[in-house]
């Protein structure tokens, strides 16, 4: 309840604020007098609730991509049910059973067949075919996160490393993309290829994919590791 000047009666008045789980702060979608509410039985009257309705953002709530008193659930023409994947029990099982796999590599070898199950939460990717929601193939994909990758660690070393080609790559969809990548590379013209591992990550909130790491594969009693 507001008051519009000091000796005004009380208003009902509402306000609508988001903070994302990937914001530091809040901010605010809009401050409004409430709306006279409609009676449901009118032919027009339709309830709809699109709050999860994408916003564009770089992790930033400095720049939240929502629009200052626009509310998404205003003025909806129809509720369309969400489009929910909800691993059954097997489903689940199979994912317990696979993550031990992931994570003795962490994340960049794993076996194919360990995990055959419908959601692909986690999954090596046929560098052959093409990976959603990019239209193009996993190899030219991956190969555009090594560049990505590559540009940062070598801007940071201060070396010239370049990539020769894609090895293999696994893929995670959980918030977003993340690459697992293993290629061989040359740190310097004329020398041996070396096996690299890059990592780096798109989430769903973000438009562009950055760089986790970019490294040597690590060794173990001078023997080199797989992934």
């Amino acid at each position: 309840m507001a008051r519009e000047s000091p000796d005004g009666d009380l208003v009902d008045y509402e306000a609508k604020t988001e903070k994302r789980v990937w914001q530091r702060k809040p901010h605010v979608i809009f401050c409004r007098q409430a709306p006279k509410p409609k009676d449901p039985t009118d032919d027009d009257f339709v309830y709809t609730d699109t709050s999860s309705d994408d916003v564009d953002s770089d992790a930033s709530s400095r720049d939240s991509g929502q629009e200052w008193d626009v509310d998404s659930l205003d003025d909806q023409p129809e509720y369309k049910l969400p489009k929910v994947n909800i691993p059954s029990d097997d489903e689940v099982e199979k994912m317990r059973l696979y993550r031990p796999q992931m994570r003795k590599s962490k994340g960049f070898y794993v076996d194919g067949e360990c995990y055959s199950g419908r959601m692909r939460y986690f999954s090596p990717v046929d560098l052959n075919e093409n990976v959603t929601p990019n239209g193009i193939t996993g190899r030219e994909y991956m190969q555009n996160m090594v560049d990505l990758a590559l540009e940062r660690y070598n801007e940071i070393k201060g070396s010239s490393v370049t990539c020769e080609f894609v090895v293999r790559a696994n893929l995670t969809k959980v918030g977003g993309y993340k690459s697992y990548i293993t290629f061989m590379a040359r740190e310097v013209p004329g020398e041996d290829l070396v096996e690299y591992q890059a990592k780096t990550e798109k989430k769903f909130s973000q438009r562009k994919a950055h760089a986790i790491f970019c490294r040597p594969s690590p060794k173990s009693n001078g023997v080199l590791l797989m992934g």
